[in-house]
C-alpha cells in the first residue's frame, strides 16, 4: 500500500511539474517553418515577413516573421544567415535570423535609406543615409551597423548627400554615390578608420557599381541624363592601379553582370529615344561587352524608372516603377534581341530566382507573380499575399 501511495505521488508531482513549466523537456520557443527552400516576402501592409515553401509554392499563414512598422527592401548575406529589412515608416533597419525566423535587431537611423548591404557572414551592416546629418554639419553618412550585435551604430563615415551604395564580393571596399554630384566616392572597409576617398576619372551622375567575378575590377554605371547629368556610360575601374576606361551608352540606371556582358537599362535621353523610333520618353536595355568595352545597339522595353534587373532562363527580367501606364515589366531575349512588356498591373519593386528551379517570383502591383522563366507566363500556382508585398528574397542556397 505504501508503495502504491508513494508512485501516486511522484506520478502527482510530475503533472504539476510538467502543468507549471517546469519540465526541461518542454519549450517556449516559436516553431520554425524548416523550409528546405525558403523564400521571405516584406508585407507592407501588415508589418511581418511572410515566408513561403518555394519548393513548392506554399504559403502558411502559420509561419511569418512579426517587425511592425512598414518593412519594404530587404538584403541577404551571401551565406543566407541574415536578411536586413527596411522599415519605411519609422526609418529603422530590422536583422532577422534566417535560421530562426526571428528578428534579432532593430537600429534606428534617423532618416530613410534606399541602399543598404551586409558583410559575407551577416554581421556587419553598411547603410547610406541621404538626410541624416553627419558631425560636420552636413546632411549624409554611411552608417556602419552591428547587425547581429547589441551595439547598433558603430560608426558613421560623413558624405554629402550619399544615396547609394555599392561592395565587391568580398564586401572590402564600398563605392559611393551621391545625389547630384559627378564623384564617386571609395571605401576601403579594412581600414581602422573608415574614410570616403574621391575616385579618379570623369563620371555623370554615376548611381552604382557592378563587381568583376575576382574583384580586380569595378564597372561604374553613369545614369546621365536620366539622373541630371549630360552623358550616359560605363566605366571600367581597375582596382589594384585605379586606371579607367569608359564606353558611351544610352542609358545605364541598373545593370546585371553576366561574366563578360554587361546588361544595363533605364531611360535614354530624348535625341536616344527618337533614334530608337521612339516617344520622346521612353525606355531601353542594352550590352556592353567588358572586354572589348564595346556597346550594342539599345533595345526599347517598357517605360518607367527602372531599378530592378535578374537574370534567369537565358533572360533579362527589368522591373521598373512610375511606369506612366505601360507594364512595368519587361523581358529581354538576348539571343533574339526580342523584348515583351507585361501587363500594366503596376509598379515592379523586386524579384528574385528561385534555387533549383525554372521560376522567378516578382512582386507586382503589391502581389506576388511567379512566372516561368522559359516562358514568362504565370506558372499554374500563384499565391495570394493579403495585405501588400515589397519585396521578395530567396534565402536558402
Amino acid at each position: 500500500m505504501r508503495a502504491v501511495l508513494c508512485a501516486f505521488c511522484a506520478i502527482f508531482l510530475a503533472a504539476l511539474l510538467v502543468s507549471c513549466g517546469g519540465s526541461s523537456s518542454s519549450s517556449s520557443a516559436p516553431a520554425t517553418s524548416k523550409f528546405a527552400n525558403k523564400v521571405f516576402v516584406s508585407n507592407s501592409f501588415q508589418g511581418f515577413l511572410n515566408i513561403i515553401d518555394a519548393d513548392r509554392d506554399f504559403l502558411s499563414p502559420s509561419f511569418t516573421v512579426n517587425l511592425g512598422g512598414v518593412p519594404t527592401r530587404m538584403f541577404v548575406s551571401q551565406d543566407k544567415s541574415t536578411t536586413m529589412v527596411f522599415d519605411n515608416r519609422n526609418n529603422i533597419i530590422d536583422t532577422v535570423d534566417t535560421a530562426t525566423e526571428a528578428r534579432t535587431s532593430s537600429i534606428n537611423l534617423g532618416a530613410p535609406s534606399e541602399s543598404f548591404l551586409s558583410t559575407k557572414d551577416g554581421k556587419t551592416g553598411y547603410v547610406a543615409v541621404r538626410n541624416a546629418f553627419s558631425t560636420n554639419g552636413t546632411p549624409g553618412v554611411i552608417e556602419v551597423l552591428d547587425i547581429r550585435g547589441t551595439n547598433g551604430i558603430t560608426a558613421a563615415v560623413p558624405l554629402t548627400n550619399v544615396r547609394f551604395i555599392s561592395s565587391n564580393h568580398a564586401v572590402t571596399k564600398l563605392l559611393a554615390f551621391s545625389d547630384n554630384s559627378d564623384v564617386v566616392n571609395s571605401i576601403d572597409l579594412t581600414a581602422t578608420t573608415l574614410t570616403a576617398v574621391p575616385v579618379p576619372g570623369t563620371f555623370s551622375r554615376p548611381v552604382a557599381a557592378y563587381f568583376s567575378d575576382d574583384d580586380s575590377k569595378a564597372y561604374i554605371l553613369s545614369c546621365g541624363v536620366e539622373c541630371g547629368g549630360t552623358q550616359a556610360m560605363v566605366t571600367e575601374l581597375t582596382l589594384a592601379t585605379g586606371a579607367t576606361r569608359s564606353v558611351n551608352v544610352s542609358t545605364a540606371r541598373v545593370a546585371n553582370l553576366q561574366g563578360t556582358t554587361l546588361y544595363l537599362a533605364g531611360t535614354p535621353s530624348a535625341t536616344d529615344c527618337n533614334a530608337l523610333a521612339q516617344p520622346a520618353v521612353c525606355g531601353a536595355v542594352q550590352k556592353v561587352d567588358v572586354t572589348s568595352m564595346t556597346a550594342s545597339t539599345a533595345v526599347p522595353i517598357g517605360l518607367g524608372t527602372h531599378t530592378v534587373m535578374q537574370f534567369a532562363g537565358n533572360k533579362v527580367w527589368i522591373g521598373a516603377q512610375n511606369c506612366l501606364g505601360g507594364g512595368c515589366l519587361s523581358i529581354y531575349d538576348p539571343g533574339s534581341n526580342a523584348v515583351s512588356v507585361d501587363d500594366p498591373l503596376g509598379d515592379v519593386t523586386s524579384m528574385t530566382t528561385i534555387p533549383r528551379r525554372d521560376v522567378i517570383y516578382v512582386i507586382e502591383g503589391g502581389e506576388l507573380r511567379i512566372l516561368s522563366v522559359a516562358t514568362g507566363a504565370p506558372t499554374a500556382t500563384q499565391l495570394d499575399i493579403i495585405g501588400a508585398a515589397y519585396g521578395v528574397a530567396s534565402v536558402s542556397n
